[in-house]
């Protein structure tokens, strides 16, 4: 979305602007293997690593993924076989470790183009926590023992805290001590799409955290943020319509995945249910004072 860039027109600044906004620093995307030109370690709590959205057939058949239109290929594993991506991932890690960051953020999840639409998914949500522990226990040995391995839900095929025996599978089948799940509320809202209000949401995701039980401990940190999209996933339910680029890709998801910020509600009882470590506004802006006011919304809510 750009929004390091927007944090890198701050030069000097970003210490002043956390400080005004009544934060403590920020989580970082690192979606690339190479290090962005400004220094994070003194503003970078966590980093978000790279997420690959449709990388389990390529993981299963060792590069030979069936999508083959020029969008596809841009949306999937940029590899020709696992060894090669788990290369690439293990460089990813290398530049997000490099922020010495308190945790560290995986999607757990997997959708290809025309599933995203008709909801029809090949894989099941087992299959993808199965090859995910695979996939994490080949990288472990990088991880240094005081940092957090926060997995992330998402309402596609994977973790989506639907079904508590997998989060545990999940946390028992990675060979690291420090494991853990970042919650984003907006992601588990649209695996609802009977939610039309935010005390609804709350409810919800308040119900889905008591139904994990002693698993729900394990939720360490938050993205906190409102999705009520229920009508639009209806709306567009169906066959794959043209999509010619992955500029209107994102902007499907954008509208389906809303990252708003709560605005009425008190959250101060998910909060007190919840009790994250760490807990990040994660929000659709424009610009860094429109970032500021959406904050203000959200913390006032707290």
């Amino acid at each position: 979305m750009g929004y390091e860039k927007q944090i890198a027109a701050y030069p000097g600044q970003l210490q002043g602007y956390l400080c005004d906004n009544h934060l403590d620093g920020v989580e970082l995307n690192v979606y690339d293997t190479k290090p962005y030109p400004d220094d994070y370690r003194e503003t970078a709590i966590g980093v978000h690593l790279k997420y690959w959205p449709m990388w389990l057939d390529f993981w299963q058949h060792n590069g030979k993924q069936p999508e083959t239109n020029k969008l596809a290929a841009s949306y999937a594993v940029q590899a020709s076989n696992n060894e090669e991506w788990l290369d690439i991932i293990c460089q990813n890690l290398r530049v997000a470790l490099s922020y010495e960051p308190e945790y560290l953020v995986w999607h757990v999840s997997d959708c290809n183009l025309e599933e995203m639409f008709t909801r029809k998914y090949v894989h099941t949500d087992e299959e993808v926590i199965d090859a995910t522990i695979a996939i994490v226990n080949e990288i472990v040995g990088m991880l240094p023992e005081h940092t957090y391995l926060l997995f992330e839900n998402l309402w596609w095929p994977g973790l989506t805290f639907r079904k508590p025996c997998l989060a545990e599978k999940l946390l028992v089948g990675v060979k690291f001590s420090h494991v853990g799940f970042m919650l984003d509320t907006g992601h588990l809202m649209n695996s609802n799409w009977e939610l039309t209000s935010e005390a609804e949401g709350i409810k919800f995701v308040m119900d889905t955290v008591r139904s994990l039980g002693e698993i729900g401990k394990y939720i360490k940190g938050m993205h906190l943020n409102c999705s009520l999209s229920g009508n639009f996933q209806r709306a567009h339910l169906g066959p794959m319509p043209k999509v010619n680029d992955l500029g209107e890709l994102i902007n499907f998801v954008s509208n389906l995945d809303q990252h708003r910020p709560f605005q009425k509600e008190s959250l101060k009882p998910l909060l007190e249910l919840v009790q994250p470590e760490y807990l990040n506004h994660e929000l659709f802006f424009n610009t860094m004072e429109h970032m500021s006011g959406l904050l203000r919304q959200q913390q006032a809510l707290l």
